[in-house]
């Protein structure tokens, strides 16, 4: 699969050159080759559409913002009550309702890819209601953090039980600079700024090439290969980063439990939503559904945890990193078992 060889070839690079630097145009560049070809569907009067799929979307936003945030919330207090910022990390990778990874499953299963756009964009709106106060709470609870960073580090009495990271911790925050790029938004760095390169950004571009129809059909006819090859490099960039080399210096224990608890959380998922779509409705509009609810977007995730360990260190971004594998493996499986399932409508 294209995301692994890419995943590979940015752990080369990472090996063989000591990796590289991040650049925040990597913003810019994934809105603008993986968000916006996209966008190019989103037409106003499609959302007309939904009452037509009442009892889809509705199950779709129970799942979504409601049983998942619980299911990845408590997954993540159960295996992590003593590093708060990892649960946030899991709370970030529910609110991303997946797309992009999603069309590599398209053809395989045969489902309604304009219904699932659909509900990826009703998601997405949510996503970006939620998105503001969700992320002052986490500035918030950032602020309070280093504050007890602090305190802990100039404090006698448990300056011998500090961590060894968190002289490094509270450098890297008070280090966290705005962009270049994206200077014109302001002095005070904030996960915001992503939100507006990835998600902003990409949305005016696509209201302006939408007034070229050939521009638009161009696109739109190459929106598969276009993601593929923009995947291609984002992914391989990715992993090629110096912060990539620095959490693979975390001790095992931590990455073991990480991946245990990202395997149970997307297993719970995966099989609910897999019962809804199999044993209450099974047909081809559920599966849209299926996959839009199982699977996160997990690429934006990663670009926007990149932002947020700034602030929570790098097993934040730790999550999401272990996360492509998680996700990809279970895609695999239940996709074969759709595909093999007794389904005239399937098969």
């Amino acid at each position: 699969m294209l995301i692994f060889i890419a995943i590979f070839t940015g752990l080369i690079i990472n090996y063989l050159t000591w990796w590289m630097a991040f650049n925040s145009l990597l913003c810019a560049f994934a809105g603008l080759f993986l968000i916006m070809p996209s966008l190019l569907k989103l037409k106003f009067v499609d959302f007309k559409e939904v009452k037509n799929y009442k009892d889809i979307v509705g199950v779709n936003l129970f799942l979504n913002f409601l049983l998942i945030p619980i299911i990845f919330f408590s997954i993540g207090l159960l295996f992590f009550s003593d590093i708060f910022y990892i649960k946030y990390a899991f709370l970030l990778l529910w609110l991303l309702s997946s797309w992009w990874l999603v069309l590599s499953w398209v053809m395989k299963n045969n489902w309604n890819t304009k219904l699932a756009f659909l509900l990826f964009m009703i998601n997405f709106i949510f996503f970006i209601v939620i998105f503001f106060p969700l992320n002052s709470f986490l500035q918030i609870e950032a602020t309070e953090w280093k504050k007890l960073m602090e305190s802990l580090i100039i404090s006698t009495q448990f300056a011998h039980t500090m961590p060894a990271w968190a002289d490094d911790f509270v450098c890297v925050f008070d280090s966290l600079k705005l962009p270049k790029c994206l200077s014109w938004l302001g002095s005070n760095a904030s996960p915001i700024i992503a939100f507006f390169s990835i998600i902003l950004f990409p949305f005016i571009i696509s209201r302006f090439v939408l007034l070229s129809k050939k521009l638009e059909e161009a696109i739109s006819s190459k929106i598969k290969y276009i993601s593929s090859i923009a995947t291609f490099f984002i992914v391989a960039y990715i992993f090629s980063l110096w912060q990539i080399r620095t959490i693979l210096s975390f001790d095992s224990e931590l990455i073991i439990k990480l991946i245990l608890s990202l395997s149970l959380v997307y297993l719970i998922v995966y099989i609910i939503s897999f019962f809804i779509y199999k044993y209450c409705f099974n047909n081809k509009e559920w599966i849209s559904l299926f996959w839009v609810s199982s699977t996160r977007f997990v690429t934006l995730g990663l670009i926007f945890s990149f932002i947020y360990s700034s602030i929570f260190w790098y097993e934040f971004l730790l999550v999401f990193v272990l996360s492509y594998f998680v996700q990809i493996i279970f895609s695999q499986i239940f996709s074969q078992i759709i595909n093999t399932s007794n389904n005239p409508r399937i098969n």
